[in-house]
């Protein structure tokens, strides 16, 4: 049977601040607006045990063994507004985020690194366009675009464990951006005497910058030693594109006064 057991230990500290306001311009206009930060600390641990004599020694953590740390800084804003002649609302919004991860390795890390922290740093900015249409009396066409976003996390930057000595040694690239997807949702809703709804639609979403992980290089060289053994390097790069297609349907009606139908089918 085994004479050690590894024990690995992930916490996680979590900690956000937002303000949020919402003004009214107009009788026909309202600005949505506000503020956000988000840090996101992670410690990891690894522990080996031998079961016999109890004694204890470190092994390697999931995850960077000296901390891991992202902030988070956004701001937004959004416009909703309403076109009485045309039967119609629209709302236009953007959000601006700044991104930063900090990782650091202790200098006898038990991976043997040949570099002690990794970092990334991103600005994004992201929108949100849509328009609602009143059709004659029981149906509304809906139409929108945004634009949204996936910063690398501390999984994606710090994934060593990943690797396999002699076969493979995950390192993140220093060059990686941001994940982005521009989506389309086209959609119709028919309903009547707050009894019945049903809604159909199609979306699309193109994907950008995914991240796939690819041999690359560390200090110029494309193999180096990793637990003892020549290893070739792969690097996490943003190589991958993607196309997200698809229909919605969604149904409510009542069944009897207090009882109620819903479905959807994606």
């Amino acid at each position: 049977f085994p004479v050690t057991i590894r024990s690995q230990m992930d916490t996680v500290v979590m900690a956000t601040v937002n303000y949020d306001r919402s003004d009214k311009i107009t009788n026909y206009l309202r600005l949505n607006s506000g503020l956000e930060y988000v840090h996101n600390g992670v410690r990891s641990t690894g522990i080996n045990t031998n079961v016999v004599t109890g004694m204890q020694s470190v092994t390697k953590a999931r995850y960077a063994d000296s901390g891991a740390r992202t902030h988070m800084t956004s701001a937004y804003a959004q416009l909703l507004g309403e076109l009485p002649q045309l039967k119609a609302n629209v709302q236009a919004g953007a959000r601006f985020t700044q991104y930063d991860l900090q990782a650091n390795y202790s200098l006898r890390n038990p991976w043997k690194l040949p570099y002690n922290s990794i970092a990334f740093s991103n600005n994004t900015l992201s929108f949100d366009v849509g328009l609602n249409k009143e059709i004659g009396k029981i149906a509304i066409a809906k139409v929108s675009i945004n634009q949204a976003f996936r910063n690398p996390n501390v999984d994606d930057m710090t994934k060593v464990f990943d690797s396999k000595p002699g076969a493979k040694l995950l390192v993140p690239s220093p060059d990686l951006k941001a994940e982005r997807s521009t989506t389309v949702d086209v959609g119709v809703l028919w309903r009547k005497d707050k009894a019945f709804a049903f809604e159909a639609g199609a979306f699309s979403s193109a994907v950008k910058n995914l991240l796939l992980d690819r041999p690359g290089t560390l200090n110029g060289e494309d193999s180096l030693m990793y637990d003892g053994r020549l290893t070739p390097v792969y690097q996490l790069k943003n190589v991958a594109l993607g196309q997200i297609t698809g229909l919605y349907f969604n149904a409510k009606f009542r069944l009897m006064q207090a009882l109620w139908f819903t479905g959807s089918v994606t």
